[in-house]
């Protein structure tokens, strides 16, 4: 994740110099996951199995590591553009933003998935009322359901 960490703050600092944005809004987001979930609980408190689902970006809060600079909500979504997690039936996901992409495989346990990326790279996402909140280095993507 440190790769995709760094290309997402490198492309969001490109993006901000061509755009001219200045944005600096904060929109806290925090979740506190059970590891002790199961898969089961899960469907019952509503959060049902993300087995051949893609996830869409629409919401966040990123800090622009160039100028301090705080992007969220629909100006992260409009800078930030294409940005999906597809998780296929056979354990492996697909992570796309715009001409890169990275997989792997991932577990889902209750309402926390772990993505292992092919480096070896680890993070956890929780999905939470039909959304999905992935907190990279303290950016957090927030993504729904496609």
């Amino acid at each position: 994740m440190k790769k995709l960490a760094l290309f997402i703050g490198v492309a969001l600092s490109m993006s901000m110099l061509f755009a001219g944005c200045s944005s600096s809004t904060s929109t806290e987001t925090s979740a506190t996951p059970s590891s002790e979930s199961s898969v089961s609980e899960a469907v019952e408190s509503g959060n049902a199995s993300i087995e051949g689902t893609t996830w869409k970006l629409v919401d966040g809060n990123i800090t622009d590591p160039s100028t301090g600079n705080t992007v969220a909500n629909e100006d992260l979504v409009a800078l930030i553009g294409s940005l999906s997690l597809t998780f296929n039936n056979d354990g492996t996901f697909t992570f796309n933003y715009g001409n890169f992409s990275s997989e792997g495989t991932y577990v889902q346990d209750g309402s926390i998935v772990t993505i292992t990326e092919q480096s070896g790279e680890i993070s956890s996402l929780v999905v939470e009322d039909g959304l999905m909140s992935w907190d990279i280095n303290g950016n957090i993507l927030i993504l729904s359901q496609e």
